[in-house]
């Protein structure tokens, strides 16, 4: 208990001075976190002249609003370039399905080329069943041509 009255009694004798240090103490942080508040907002402006001028604009005051010319115009390059991508993509779809149809046509030309080939190669087998005596005719020449890729002949 004396320790305490004593204590009570040291307070008592030095509040001017304990006044003084608490206000310091709270000027000191109040003093610090505005140097961090200060830190952050130089940092955003930073921040906003670095985006502004890859924009092609500046973070210069327009009527009074600071980065508003700015924003107007990092506004208009995301919609260009929101347009692009779409476009793009449009295009990329667009060649996609020319691609598709043009191998559907070629699978179309190679399956009727191969009938085509099969047919004369069965027209050949025909006609080579029809020769006798090592004497040919005009059907085999034509079924030969045939085989060979070459037109008939004319009637």
């Amino acid at each position: 208990m004396i320790a305490l009255r004593s204590l009570f009694g040291l307070l008592g004798r030095h509040r001017s001075d304990l006044t003084l240090l608490a206000v310091a103490v709270a000027a000191a942080g109040l003093w610090a976190a505005y140097a961090s508040v200060r830190a952050d907002r130089d940092a955003t402006v930073s921040m906003a002249e670095r985006i502004c001028a890859a924009a092609g604009s500046a973070y210069a005051a327009d009527k009074g609003k600071p980065g508003k010319a700015c924003a107007r115009e990092v506004i208009r390059l995301a919609a260009f370039k929101s347009e692009a991508q779409s476009k793009t993509t449009e295009a990329l779809v667009a060649a996609m399905h020319a691609r598709e149809e043009k191998q559907a046509h070629d699978a179309e030309r190679r399956q009727a080329r191969l009938e085509a080939r099969l047919a004369a190669h069965t027209a050949m087998q025909n006609a080579e069943d029809e020769v006798h005596d090592d004497q040919v005719n005009g059907s085999w020449f034509a079924a030969l041509n045939r085989l060979a890729g070459l037109r008939t002949p004319a009637r």
